[in-house]
Protein backbone atom coordinates (compact mmCIF):
# COMPACT_ATOMS: atom_id res chain seq x y z
CA UNK A 1 0.00 0.00 0.00
CA UNK A 2 1.74 3.44 -1.18
CA UNK A 3 2.01 5.43 1.65
CA UNK A 4 0.31 8.89 2.17
CA UNK A 5 1.89 12.12 1.64
CA UNK A 6 1.20 15.20 3.74
CA UNK A 7 2.01 18.92 3.47
CA UNK A 8 0.67 22.31 4.03
CA UNK A 9 -2.52 22.62 6.95
CA UNK A 10 -2.79 18.60 7.10
CA UNK A 11 0.75 18.43 8.36
CA UNK A 12 0.54 20.92 10.79
CA UNK A 13 -2.48 19.76 12.56
CA UNK A 14 -0.40 16.68 12.58
CA UNK A 15 2.05 18.62 14.26
CA UNK A 16 0.10 20.08 16.61
CA UNK A 17 -1.64 16.53 17.56
CA UNK A 18 1.81 14.95 18.16
CA UNK A 19 2.74 14.73 21.83
CA UNK A 20 0.29 15.21 24.07
CA UNK A 21 -2.79 14.88 21.55
CA UNK A 22 -5.36 17.69 21.15
CA UNK A 23 -8.83 18.23 20.46
CA UNK A 24 -10.52 19.61 17.58
CA UNK A 25 -11.36 22.72 19.65
CA UNK A 26 -7.47 23.08 20.52
CA UNK A 27 -6.07 22.58 16.50
CA UNK A 28 -9.04 25.40 15.73
CA UNK A 29 -7.34 27.86 18.26
CA UNK A 30 -4.06 27.01 16.70
CA UNK A 31 -4.32 27.61 13.63
CA UNK A 32 -6.87 30.37 14.04
CA UNK A 33 -10.09 28.66 12.04
CA UNK A 34 -13.14 27.08 12.54
CA UNK A 35 -13.67 23.63 14.66
CA UNK A 36 -15.76 22.26 11.64
CA UNK A 37 -12.71 22.56 9.41
CA UNK A 38 -10.11 21.45 12.46
CA UNK A 39 -12.67 18.52 12.82
CA UNK A 40 -12.59 17.36 8.79
CA UNK A 41 -8.69 17.56 9.02
CA UNK A 42 -8.49 15.58 11.79
CA UNK A 43 -10.73 13.03 10.42
CA UNK A 44 -9.03 12.74 7.34
CA UNK A 45 -5.74 11.73 9.36
CA UNK A 46 -7.55 9.57 11.12
CA UNK A 47 -8.36 7.93 7.88
CA UNK A 48 -5.32 7.96 6.43
CA UNK A 49 -4.27 6.17 10.02
CA UNK A 50 -2.16 8.96 11.41
CA UNK A 51 -4.36 10.24 13.82
CA UNK A 52 -6.94 7.95 16.10
CA UNK A 53 -9.32 9.57 18.87
CA UNK A 54 -10.13 8.25 22.61
CA UNK A 55 -12.43 10.18 24.59
CA UNK A 56 -10.77 11.90 27.89
CA UNK A 57 -13.49 12.76 31.32
CA UNK A 58 -12.14 15.57 33.37
CA UNK A 59 -14.58 16.26 35.95
CA UNK A 60 -18.19 16.60 35.25
CA UNK A 61 -19.67 17.13 32.15
CA UNK A 62 -19.34 15.13 28.66
CA UNK A 63 -16.21 13.31 28.17
CA UNK A 64 -13.86 15.17 25.33
CA UNK A 65 -12.73 13.65 22.65
CA UNK A 66 -8.80 14.19 22.27
CA UNK A 67 -7.02 13.07 19.03
CA UNK A 68 -3.60 11.20 19.56
CA UNK A 69 -0.65 11.13 16.93
CA UNK A 70 -0.63 6.93 15.99
CA UNK A 71 3.13 5.61 15.00
CA UNK A 72 2.15 6.08 10.93
CA UNK A 73 1.76 9.48 12.28
CA UNK A 74 4.92 9.61 13.60
CA UNK A 75 6.36 7.90 10.58
CA UNK A 76 4.78 11.04 8.63
CA UNK A 77 6.49 13.65 10.57
CA UNK A 78 9.47 15.40 8.85
CA UNK A 79 12.26 13.28 8.87
CA UNK A 80 16.53 14.04 8.16
CA UNK A 81 17.12 10.15 7.15
CA UNK A 82 16.73 7.27 4.75
CA UNK A 83 16.82 3.91 4.25
CA UNK A 84 20.41 4.24 3.96
CA UNK A 85 21.44 5.39 6.93
CA UNK A 86 19.80 2.22 8.77
CA UNK A 87 22.01 -0.23 6.15
CA UNK A 88 25.28 1.66 6.91
CA UNK A 89 24.64 1.62 10.37
CA UNK A 90 23.80 -2.35 10.62
CA UNK A 91 26.92 -2.64 8.19
CA UNK A 92 29.51 -0.81 10.33
CA UNK A 93 28.25 -2.81 13.86
CA UNK A 94 28.47 -5.79 12.29
CA UNK A 95 32.14 -4.79 11.31
CA UNK A 96 32.72 -4.14 14.68
CA UNK A 97 33.13 -0.61 14.43
CA UNK A 98 30.05 0.38 16.94
CA UNK A 99 32.16 1.66 19.57
CA UNK A 100 33.82 3.86 16.92
CA UNK A 101 30.03 4.68 15.65
CA UNK A 102 29.57 5.99 19.02
CA UNK A 103 32.04 8.43 19.83
CA UNK A 104 31.69 9.73 16.52
CA UNK A 105 27.44 10.32 17.32
CA UNK A 106 28.77 11.72 20.94
CA UNK A 107 30.78 14.48 19.16
CA UNK A 108 28.47 15.41 16.62
CA UNK A 109 25.99 15.75 19.51
CA UNK A 110 28.59 17.76 21.18
CA UNK A 111 29.75 19.90 18.04
CA UNK A 112 25.90 20.68 17.13
CA UNK A 113 25.28 21.56 20.91
CA UNK A 114 28.25 23.88 21.17
CA UNK A 115 27.02 25.86 17.97
CA UNK A 116 23.35 26.53 19.72
CA UNK A 117 23.95 27.13 22.75
CA UNK A 118 23.06 30.43 24.49
CA UNK A 119 22.59 31.82 27.64
CA UNK A 120 18.87 31.00 27.75
CA UNK A 121 17.94 27.37 27.81
CA UNK A 122 14.50 27.59 26.08
CA UNK A 123 16.29 29.73 23.05
CA UNK A 124 19.04 27.07 22.96
CA UNK A 125 16.48 23.72 22.76
CA UNK A 126 14.51 25.82 20.36
CA UNK A 127 17.46 26.36 18.38
CA UNK A 128 17.41 22.25 17.84
CA UNK A 129 14.23 21.94 16.45
CA UNK A 130 15.70 22.79 12.83
CA UNK A 131 17.13 19.29 12.96
CA UNK A 132 13.09 18.34 13.26
CA UNK A 133 12.61 17.20 17.15
CA UNK A 134 9.98 19.56 17.76
CA UNK A 135 10.88 20.12 21.36
CA UNK A 136 9.97 22.47 23.50
CA UNK A 137 10.80 23.32 27.55
CA UNK A 138 7.95 22.78 30.53
CA UNK A 139 8.28 22.92 34.14
CA UNK A 140 6.77 20.37 36.48
CA UNK A 141 7.50 20.89 40.13
CA UNK A 142 11.28 21.32 41.06
CA UNK A 143 12.41 20.40 37.55
CA UNK A 144 13.12 21.33 33.69
CA UNK A 145 11.74 18.61 31.12
CA UNK A 146 12.88 18.84 27.71
CA UNK A 147 9.31 17.30 25.55
CA UNK A 148 10.47 16.97 22.05
CA UNK A 149 7.44 15.83 20.02
CA UNK A 150 9.02 14.27 16.62
CA UNK A 151 11.73 11.96 16.78
CA UNK A 152 13.31 12.90 13.23
CA UNK A 153 15.60 9.70 13.25
CA UNK A 154 12.75 7.69 14.56
CA UNK A 155 14.01 4.48 12.25
CA UNK A 156 17.61 4.29 12.73
CA UNK A 157 16.96 4.99 16.45
CA UNK A 158 14.97 2.36 16.75
CA UNK A 159 17.70 -0.04 15.72
CA UNK A 160 20.29 1.71 17.16
CA UNK A 161 18.43 3.16 20.43
CA UNK A 162 21.85 3.29 22.59
CA UNK A 163 23.72 5.56 19.64
CA UNK A 164 21.11 7.93 18.54
CA UNK A 165 18.47 7.99 21.78
CA UNK A 166 21.94 8.26 24.12
CA UNK A 167 25.02 9.26 22.88
CA UNK A 168 23.16 11.37 20.29
CA UNK A 169 20.02 13.33 21.56
CA UNK A 170 19.92 13.13 25.21
CA UNK A 171 23.74 13.89 24.88
CA UNK A 172 23.29 17.09 22.95
CA UNK A 173 20.12 18.58 25.83
CA UNK A 174 23.13 17.92 28.47
CA UNK A 175 25.30 19.71 27.18
CA UNK A 176 22.52 22.89 26.32
CA UNK A 177 21.73 22.32 29.76
CA UNK A 178 25.27 23.10 31.07
CA UNK A 179 25.97 19.26 32.41
CA UNK A 180 22.88 19.05 34.72
CA UNK A 181 22.19 15.86 34.90
CA UNK A 182 19.64 14.67 32.28
CA UNK A 183 17.65 11.49 32.43
CA UNK A 184 15.69 10.07 29.52
CA UNK A 185 12.45 9.51 31.05
CA UNK A 186 9.89 8.83 27.77
CA UNK A 187 11.31 8.04 24.34
CA UNK A 188 9.36 7.79 21.11
CA UNK A 189 11.43 5.33 19.73
CA UNK A 190 10.64 2.85 22.85
CA UNK A 191 6.78 3.97 22.15
CA UNK A 192 5.92 6.69 23.80
CA UNK A 193 4.30 9.63 22.08
CA UNK A 194 7.04 11.81 23.21
CA UNK A 195 10.48 12.20 24.61
CA UNK A 196 10.74 13.83 27.65
CA UNK A 197 14.15 14.83 29.36
CA UNK A 198 14.10 15.44 32.65
CA UNK A 199 16.38 18.06 33.87
CA UNK A 200 17.85 18.51 37.52
CA UNK A 201 17.95 22.26 38.56
CA UNK A 202 20.85 22.07 40.51
CA UNK A 203 23.95 20.22 38.74
CA UNK A 204 25.25 17.13 40.98
CA UNK A 205 27.31 17.16 43.80
CA UNK A 206 30.91 16.36 42.55
CA UNK A 207 33.44 13.96 44.53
Amino acid sequence: MEKKRITGAMLRVLEIVAGEGATAAQVAKELGIRVSAARKHLEKLELYGFVKHVFVRKGVGRPRKVYMVTEEGIEALPKIYGELLVEIMDRLSALGLRNRIEDIVENIAIEIASKNRSGDLRESVEKLNSLGFMSSIKMNGDRIEVVSRNCPILKVAKRHFDIFCTKFHTKAISMLANSYRVELAECIARGDLFCRHVLLLSPPKSS
